[in-house]
């Protein structure tokens, strides 16, 4: 389900969450694979509060957008690199008019 809202497949989800391919049917439960789905929702949400975006528009902008303050590659990369936080601060500067 996960792969699917966010239009990936599952070796792209793999790569991201930086387990191999088959552990995601095999093992879903695996630590790495729901830290970075959690983390990956954790964003998304914020992006729905307080961007006032709809989640297709979130999504979009995850896995889209280049977050130049950041280093200019996307929220998706970031949060795959354990970058969460400075996801999740640069989500709330958005929203506070502090950015772009």
């Amino acid at each position: 389900m996960f792969a699917a809202q966010f239009r990936i497949d599952l070796e792209t989800l793999a790569d991201l969450a930086h387990v191999p391919p088959e552990l995601i049917s095999h093992a879903p439960e695996s630590e790495l694979l729901q830290d970075y789905m959690r983390n990956a929702a954790s964003v998304i949400s914020a992006l729905v509060e307080v961007g006032d975006l709809d989640i297709e528009r979130a999504v979009t902008w995850f896995r889209h957008a280049p977050l130049i303050e950041l280093g200019g590659a996307t929220a998706e990369h970031y949060v795959s690199q354990g970058k969460t936080a400075s996801v999740h601060g640069y989500v709330l500067a958005l929203a506070a008019g502090a950015t772009g």
